[in-house]
């Protein structure tokens, strides 16, 4: 009896414990070990018809976003399609006026964003123009000084 007393284990064995467990959690509550899967894009292939018109647009001065929403394409591949029928890109440069403007706003505390969306082009053009001007350029808001 000493020994037996010693030797047995009244708790249910370690994988009986880990079902009971199991059953008693709440499931509902938590989350997939995985995020959810976005759906992809599938490559949209413009007919010939649609390409002209797309190119036609382009010549009569249509800007690549337009374009993109309109024929529900990437406007890097607007810019592809253009490339590809060996037309001349339009690029917007920045007048003199232009580049006024924008120190003018960006120093008034504009973000690079809103001075490009006001004068109808990429943030990143407006940051090169103001540093090459030499207007400082302010931290991103987070980042580390």
């Amino acid at each position: 009896m000493v020994l037996r007393r010693q030797f047995s284990n009244p708790a249910p064995p370690p994988l009986r414990r880990a079902l009971k467990a199991y059953h008693h959690l709440n499931l509902a509550d938590t989350h997939p070990l995985s995020p959810p899967r976005h759906h992809t894009k599938r490559a949209v292939h413009l007919s010939p018809a649609q390409l002209d018109a797309l190119l036609s647009l382009y010549r009569a001065g249509a800007n690549q976003q337009d374009l993109a929403m309109k024929f529900d394409i990437n406007r890097l591949t607007v810019m592809e399609h253009v490339k590809r029928a060996r037309i001349r890109p339009r690029w917007r440069i920045l007048t003199p006026e232009d580049m006024i403007h924008a120190i003018n706003l960006y120093q008034a505390g504009q973000s690079l964003e809103q001075v490009g969306d006001q004068l109808g082009v990429n943030a990143e053009t407006i940051r090169l123009t103001l540093r090459r001007h030499g207007t400082p350029i302010r931290p991103r808001r987070g980042w580390k000084y």
